[in-house]
């Protein structure tokens, strides 16, 4: 993965760099630098040397001695100013024996007095601390949202209005979601669950092993009771709540679908993962399940499940005779999709956005709010 830093040595008031384009995080590179450290037996001013001052140009990797070119032969201080796309910064003293780390640049916020990490050389090539810890997955801390938290005024205005209002037919689809929540109950009671990767990055554990290090004690099994829905975290994370029987699911809310992946794949406290597979309810209900939600999310348009794809129907008309873009396609973009199209036409137009999993959840949520009023009625 590209993750830029800056590796580099102290020269008087200045400082001599080079960049190292891939896997930069302390908890990788890092750990790999104090390895490398200790089997140079403490060498330092060797280290410094292989890592630096014979390698102008850089490292597109500098474990593997992955080379880069010359173009900007070193780093100097005045160099970082601006320079925002650096993700970390690794300066070491070869007087002191010291090793400081910042996260991002320092350079462009003045930030040289405070770096993140601070550590000490010994001769022997031991660092205290003596390793970097990877960060634990921290998704206990993203809140949850409610209502239409997370979404565009016009989206939420669309959401509510679907809780709010009984539509044709409102009596079979509530019903249709409260067997679909059995369904999914039951599913969630027999999911395999997988245990997690051992905790930390090989790096760290290599270290570990190499310093006699106790192993990171794995996540505590501890936590809300929720199962999460795995997805990449951005910086405006939100979960919302769906309760199904005993499990509360948590899930991506609109502002964070763009870390959302096709698998939906679920995560315990304890970081045990499994796959829930709503495309294995019965009797062909995943495809009414997600025109239904697609129906809720977007009410103007036509909707259809077909070959694991969603479609949104639209009708073919002249140019000259369109009138509702949510409902029908002028003929001259019709023609560019399916050239052999006319007028009275019908064509299902994929939708890929969001992922047809998260409209589902979101419209078993919607029906949660609720109060599951299927059930009401029927009690």
């Amino acid at each position: 993965m590209s993750t830029r830093a800056i590796i580099a040595r102290v020269e008087g008031d200045d400082l001599l760099g080079v960049l190292n384009v891939h896997d930069s995080h302390p908890w990788e590179l890092g750990n790999l630098l104090l390895l490398e450290l200790l089997d140079r037996a403490g060498d330092l001013d060797g280290a410094l040397d292989a890592w630096i001052t014979r390698a102008p140009g850089g490292w597109s990797w500098l474990p593997d001695r992955a080379r880069l070119g010359d173009e900007q032969p070193f780093w100097r201080r005045a160099d970082l100013t601006g320079a925002g796309w650096v993700a970390y910064l690794y300066l070491f003293d070869a007087g002191a024996r010291t090793l400081r780390v910042w996260t991002g640049n320092p350079g462009c916020d003045d930030r040289w007095d405070a770096p993140d990490w601070t550590l000490s050389l010994a001769a022997d090539g031991r660092a205290a601390p003596p390793v970097f810890s990877a960060p634990a997955p921290a998704w206990h801390d993203i809140p949850i949202a409610s209502g239409g938290a997370g979404d565009s005024r016009e989206a939420a205005a669309r959401r509510e209005a679907f809780v709010q209002e009984l539509r044709e037919h409102a009596e079979d689809e509530l019903e249709f979601a409260c067997r679909v929540r059995d369904a999914l109950v039951e599913q969630i009671a027999t999911l395999a669950w997988e245990e997690p990767e051992p905790p930390g990055s090989a790096p760290e554990r290599a270290l570990r092993e190499r310093l006699s290090l106790p192993p990171r004690a794995p996540l505590a099994a501890e936590g809300d009771g929720s199962l999460r829905v795995t997805f990449t975290r951005g910086d405006e994370d939100l979960y919302w709540e769906l309760p199904l029987g005993p499990h509360r699911i948590c899930f991506p809310g609109a502002s964070s679908l763009r870390g959302l992946t096709d698998r939906l794949e679920l995560a315990r406290a304890d970081g045990c993962t499994a796959r829930l597979r709503l495309e294995s309810l019965p009797d062909n209900w995943y495809a009414v399940l997600v025109e239904c939600a697609a129906r809720a999310c977007w009410p103007e348009r036509a909707w259809l499940y077909d070959d694991e794809t969603l479609l949104t129907l639209v009708e073919v008309v002249a140019d000259e005779d369109l009138r509702d873009p949510n409902r029908e396609i002028a003929l001259s973009r019709a023609r560019e999709l399916a050239p052999q199209c006319g007028p009275g036409d019908e064509l299902g137009i994929s939708h890929q956005q969001p992922p047809a999993h998260w409209l589902a959840l979101e419209w078993l949520r919607l029906h949660a709010l609720r109060g599951w009023a299927a059930d009401a009625r029927t009690h």
